[in-house]
């Protein structure tokens, strides 16, 4: 089946997902949001909590070892994962992470990391945040035989498996790092002005048509 995409890029409104049937993320979701918690510095904490936004767990089931691993413990469940402002050597993009100002960026930031990473692919999807499906780009890569995914909008690392429990994460667009370099010649020719947003969620029917049409635009 093959769905159609609304993509408005002259808002900052979420790009909901069409309605279908999905599986219910691990607790309903709410723990990722508690380890976003984990994820702010102090003043932006404390701005959300201002806001009436108070995390769904007590601190206690988030715990760090000395190499900066958390632990989000809850029962049974174990989950591991990373602050990426931890991986980050400039100050200005790890202070960035530990702030509200990286909220809005998964594509371009998405993207944008592909750079740092040699085999990688940005995946775009809709996760699940309470009972609504949100558009959203994360990277998507291998370290130590294990698939790991950054999402830059909550400032973690963590394998995939686990990500996409918490999420309910559902792929319609996956990237390669190789593909993107090779797009990327051909869009700043044709397409300098598109977003990333549309980049990410409409690649395949872009160069598909631009292939199709590839006489046509070489005679221009």
């Amino acid at each position: 089946m093959t769905y159609h995409y609304e993509i408005n890029d002259n808002t900052d409104k979420y790009v909901f997902a069409p309605k279908r049937k999905r599986k219910v993320p691990y607790h309903n979701g709410r723990y990722l949001v508690d380890i976003e918690f984990s994820s702010l510095g102090t003043a932006e904490k404390l701005f959300r909590l201002s806001r009436g936004e108070k995390p769904q767990c007590k601190p206690r089931t988030i715990k760090i070892n000395k190499n900066k691993i958390y632990h989000y413990v809850n029962g049974e469940m174990d989950i591991v994962f990373e602050k990426l402002s931890d991986q980050v050597k400039g100050y200005k993009h790890r202070q960035e992470l530990e702030s509200h100002k990286r909220y809005g960026k998964c594509h371009e930031m998405s993207i944008s990391l592909l750079g740092s990473l040699k085999e990688a692919h940005v995946l775009t999807g809709y996760i699940s945040i309470e009972d609504e499906d949100i558009l959203h780009s994360v990277v998507e890569y291998e370290k130590d035989g294990k698939t790991k995914i950054i999402d830059y909008t909550k400032n973690l690392i963590m394998d995939e498996e686990d990500y996409v429990g918490l999420t309910n994460f559902r792929i319609f667009q996956k990237i390669s790092r190789k593909d993107f370099l090779k797009d990327r010649k051909i869009l700043k020719k044709y397409f300098n002005n598109l977003s990333s947003r549309a980049y990410l969620c409409f690649r395949d029917e872009i160069m598909n048509e631009l292939k199709r049409k590839e006489k046509v635009l070489k005679l221009k």
